[in-house]
């Protein structure tokens, strides 16, 4: 059996040494990820373009497995599989479907969470399943803590896949139960900005969930608005205590204390939005002070879609952006 794999990060490459080692050829991987290809290259597995960008010739293979793959395959490769084209999915199907499901996951107070392995279809993560592995939510898991999560039930469960697929006997079963879908653009709550008028625990859902460690964080970061400017909230800790929704409590060296809709919570590792860090007592904070956020913000408005839409051409456009200079210096 042989394989071509597509997608990006380690997982591609501990998923195509488990194939290798069940006695599977690799027959090529596309990818612009560097760890990959530099992997590629050295076990001499034909580098053969991108995702969006390939020419295959008339490369056929028994399986197409995609992995940790952001982008949508044209229908015309998903064919050129003559077994099966296979995705994994970092979240349950369907009641999850689309990207980013760890900080849904979070953010909705899921309990449970699983991974998915699945038949690729001209609709996004609709497939048949082949193989799911399910597993807790831990009350202090991050993004970045689920993420791992999935990686390890991902690579686990691909063993199994794997033994199934060389032995015929994986059993595809058809979704069940209600789909849910989670855009590339969906963004969360005012972008993250705190509003007290939640829970206490939808607060610190909320900060976990945007959480990502020191991987790229592709939704929001935690924010505080003071009434007069935002601040990244690094820290979130549930206290004791109670108090009218959204008043600053107290205020020290590391943090402030600020009333919850039904309790407090503790804030600290503050920082402007350009990453310098900010002390508390220079945040324009005072102890009374009310921190409610204007109005109830809808979960995800037609405006923040469009933000989240065109977020990736304006971050291109400020990498590669330079200064305008006058053409003369003035004396």
């Amino acid at each position: 059996m042989d394989a071509l794999f597509c997608g990006n990060g380690t997982l591609l490459v501990q998923c195509a040494e488990v194939f290798r080692r069940a006695g599977g050829t690799v027959v090529g991987v596309l990818s612009g990820d560097a760890q990959i290809l530099a992997w590629a290259a050295e076990g001499d597995i034909p580098c053969l373009g991108t995702q969006d960008q390939h020419d295959l010739g008339d490369l056929r293979f028994d399986y197409l497995f995609s992995v940790a793959n952001l982008t949508v395959l044209p229908d015309a490769l998903i064919a050129r599989a003559r077994k099966r084209a296979i995705n994994f999915h970092d979240g349950p199907l369907p009641q999850r479907a689309g990207l980013n499901v760890p900080v849904w996951a979070i953010l909705a107070g899921d309990q449970s969470h699983a991974v998915t392995w699945h038949e690729m279809t001209s609709r996004v993560d609709a497939g048949h399943t082949l193989k799911s592995r399910g597993f807790p939510i831990r009350e202090t898991d991050t993004a970045f803590s689920l993420n791992a999560s999935c990686y390890e039930a991902g690579l686990d469960s691909f063993h199994a896949l794997v033994d199934e697929l060389r032995s015929g006997r994986e059993t595809p079963l058809a979704p069940a139960g209600e789909r849910g879908w989670h855009g590339r653009a969906d963004r969360p709550h005012a972008l993250g900005t705190l509003d007290f008028r939640q829970t206490a625990a939808e607060l610190d859902r909320l900060r976990r969930a945007l959480d990502f460690g020191n991987y790229e964080n592709p939704l929001a970061l935690p924010k505080l608005w003071t009434g007069t400017r935002l601040l990244v909230v690094g820290g979130l800790e549930i206290v004791a205590g109670s108090g009218a929704a959204g008043l600053v409590r107290s205020i020290d060296a590391t943090g402030i204390v600020v009333a919850t809709g039904d309790g407090l919570v503790r804030l600290s590792g503050f920082g402007d939005l350009l990453g310098q860090p900010v002390a508390p007592e220079e945040a324009g904070i005072a102890v009374g002070q009310s921190l409610l956020i204007p109005a109830p913000l809808p979960a995800c408005p037609q405006p923040l879609r469009a933000i989240g839409k065109d977020e990736a051409v304006w971050q291109q456009m400020l990498r590669v952006a330079e200064p305008a200079l006058p053409p003369y210096q003035g004396g």
